[in-house]
Parts: C-alpha cells; sequence; structure tokens
C-alpha cells in the first residue's frame, strides 16, 4: 500500500486482493510495481484487446494497463502485496552504480 499521494499506476481492491481498478494517481493506494503474470487464457484477452485498439486515434498515447483495465470483468488480476523495503527503484544509472559498482 503506497501512503500518501502517489502519481504512479495504481490499483482497486476487493477483499480478495483482486484488481478491480487501475488508474494514474490517487492517495493511500497499491501501488503498480515489478512483474505482471497472467494465465494464458487472461493473456490472450489483453493482445487481442491491444490488437483491437491498437491504431485507433483515441488509443495513441495510452498504456497496457489501460486495456487491463477495461477488461477487468472478464479476467482474473490480483495482486502479491510488497513493502516498500521489498523494493528498490532504480530511474538512472548512477542510481544503479550507487547500488551496484559493477556497473561503474
Amino acid at each position: 500500500m503506497q501512503k500518501g499521494l502517489s502519481t504512479d499506476w495504481l490499483f482497486d481492491v476487493d477483499d480478495d486482493k483482486r484488481v478491480t481498478a487501475i488508474y494514474k494517481g490517487g492517495t493511500d493506494k497499491f501501488n503498480m510495481i515489478g512483474i505482471s503474470h497472467f494465465l494464458q487464457a487472461d493473456m490472450e484477452k489483453v493482445l487481442n484487446k491491444l490488437e483491437e485498439v491498437y491504431n485507433l486515434p483515441s488509443w495513441k498515447d495510452a498504456f497496457w494497463d489501460m486495456v487491463v483495465n477495461e477488461l477487468l470483468a472478464e479476467i482474473d488480476v490480483g495482486i502479491l502485496e510488497l513493502t516498500s523495503e521489498d523494493v528498490i527503484e532504480i530511474d538512472s544509472v548512477e542510481e544503479l552504480q550507487a547500488i551496484d559498482a559493477s556497473y561503474k
């Protein structure tokens, strides 16, 4: 759970930790980080939808997360909750070098 305001991709979840909405920006929400894993049948639905909307002008600046959000009633998406100690965000080569000297 991201405490406070975040401008990143976020989730709403139900009591079973199933994702009910994906959107950008909010307060005290689950923050999207890490790797996404999908069942093959669910990923096929995502891929089909991506192919459907890829060339539409209204989706020109869209992210794949928006496609998943539109399919939440048809696919099963859950979360694995992590703490801030589980993740290190690296946004530059300098930040990577600071935690791993082999990249210097």
